[in-house]
């Protein structure tokens, strides 16, 4: 039996990082080398991981202004999973949790996905007592001390509670930066700007965790203070906000339009900053507008714009303008994609991969537009490149399984969406394809098996829809369990009413018992 003991911090992966430590965990693959740097971030020799990373992830948070968020901290969870699955067989763990000890969900989701990958007991235990400190490493001890502290010494530590904030969000990990910071952005400091700071991150990682309304709420406030590099970062982010990110009921272009073009007319007048500062800030303010344009249908202007920003990066030539190019190239993709312009698409797309090569999406982005545009052989080759970057990415294996599918290769087809399958046994697309075809082989023990974890009440978009009906077809031909589908039916139908789907699948059974 492992026993793993979770005291109260405001690192959230800390019971996680301990059974890494029990385990002696060592890291084989890039992927694992990166989550342990999310994990164990004040670690120096997980630093040395950060080579292993793809662009993106290699910029600080202040410098990106593409976040993954918690698709990326779920899918790190998942994986590590399924990497400790043989490490953990038959072993039995007791997570001993103190009265004061709060679990995170992202805690919950590496549980869940442990046990659904190895099978084995895992059992939580509240104590009655907060138990004695466990010492990862100097730095976050000391975190976790000041943490705790009184105000005053909070006030007199706070760069190096900042500093740690910092340090976590840069690795990913936004909800323990976010517990740092807001244990001290209502101390009171001489200085202005470092509570500005202050708020930036935290709307940087509220936004990154999709809680955009609480990202606006600090943008706006940062975006007050009378210092050049808060306001044009907060300009630029609240005109994406009111554009993109915010839902569409309450996305506003006018007033996105309003903070880019203020900021762009004193960008244009400001003499006082480095002159390639004012160029980076022009061309994301511009790149930002071109948005807004693009979404009033000014399909040209849009493009201009961006391929303006692209040539003024390619004359900064530094490897943080090409990281910037990256996000600008994307966009040039979907002007073009609006234009219905195909050869230009599929060369930016494989631009991106060229600028990026190790990040997941590109790829994904390239194989999905082939699929669209139905360049079936060019889809197959695009995906077999993929695995050469990252053979455990579910994507890949999906998307390789829907191509052998148009190729009309149903058994292959099955074995990659299977490997899909064994990546997240909860992902819900794949789900929908396995079972169709176990179904199609009339293998409907398998369907049963792979559907056990599976409710509709967590899933009732299409996917689930098109999963119900293939778990309907599974009971109906098991001669134990048919009589379990009317139920299946009226609890679906419960939770989906307008459901025109299961009303015909209703009727259809209504007439099959009939007869």
């Amino acid at each position: 039996m492992i026993e793993i003991h979770c005291n109260a911090s405001p690192f959230i992966f800390k019971p996680i990082l301990k059974l890494l430590n029990h385990l002696r965990f060592e890291p084989t693959t890039s992927r694992g080398k990166m989550i342990l740097v999310l994990l164990d971030p004040f670690n120096e020799k997980n630093s040395l991981f950060k080579a292993d990373s793809h662009l993106t992830d290699a910029q600080t948070k202040e410098e990106q202004i593409r976040y993954l968020g918690n698709v990326e901290l779920n899918s790190k969870m998942i994986d590590l999973a399924r990497i400790l699955a043989t490490t953990l067989k038959n072993e039995t763990i007791i997570f001993r949790m103190s009265p004061h000890f709060e679990m995170h969900k992202l805690f919950n989701t590496f549980l869940k996905h442990l046990k659904l990958q190895t099978g084995n007991e895992i059992l939580l235990s509240i104590e009655t007592d907060e138990g004695k400190p466990c010492h990862i490493n100097d730095i976050s001890s000391k975190i976790d001390s000041l943490y705790y502290s009184s105000d005053t010494k909070k006030t007199e530590n706070a760069q190096a509670i900042f500093d740690a904030a910092r340090i976590c969000i840069n690795t990913g990990d936004y909800y323990s930066g976010i517990n740092l910071l807001l244990s001290i952005h209502n101390l009171q400091y001489d200085d202005s700007l470092f509570r500005t700071e202050i708020l930036s991150l935290l709307a940087i990682c509220h936004s990154s965790i999709d809680e955009l309304k609480v990202s606006v709420f600090y943008w706006n406030e940062v975006y007050k203070q009378k210092n050049y590099n808060p306001q044009s970062r907060s300009s630029y982010a609240l005109g994406l906000m009111y554009l993109r990110h915010l839902p569409k009921q309450f996305q506003d272009i006018d007033l996105a339009e309003k903070f880019l073009n203020d900021w762009y007319e004193k960008l244009l007048n400001d003499k006082t900053q480095d002159r390639i500062r004012i160029q980076f800030d022009q061309v994301f303010n511009r790149n930002g507008y071109a948005l807004a344009a693009f979404k009033r249908g000014k399909l040209e202007e849009a493009q201009t714009l961006v391929s303006n920003g692209i040539a003024t990066l390619d004359e900064i030539d530094s490897s943080l303008s090409i990281f910037h190019q990256s996000v600008l190239y994307y966009n040039l993709a979907q002007c073009y994609k609006a234009k219905n312009e195909i050869q230009n698409v599929e060369k930016t797309l494989e631009k991106l991969i060229e600028i990026d090569p190790k990040f997941n999406l590109y790829h994904q982005y390239l194989i999905e537009f082939y699929i669209e545009n139905n360049m079936i052989n060019q889809a197959a080759a695009a995906v077999e490149d993929s695995f050469k970057v990252d053979q455990n990415h579910l994507h890949f294996h999906y998307l390789k399984g829907k191509i052998l599918l148009l190729q009309g290769d149903e058994n292959n087809a099955l074995k990659a969406f299977e490997a899909a399958h064994q990546l997240n046994p909860l992902d819900t697309g794949t789900l929908g394809y396995l079972s169709s075809l176990y179904n199609s082989q009339e293998n409907y023990e398998a369907v049963l098996n792979c559907l056990k974890t599976f409710h509709f009440k967590f899933s009732n978009e299409h996917n689930g829809e098109i999963i119900i009906n293939n778990l309907v077809i599974a009971l109906l031909n098991d001669s134990e369990r048919s009589d379990e589908v009317n139920a299946l039916i009226e609890e679906s139908i419960g939770l989906k009413p307008e459901s025109e789907f299961f009303q015909e699948i209703a009727e259809l059974i209504k007439e099959e018992y009939a007869d």
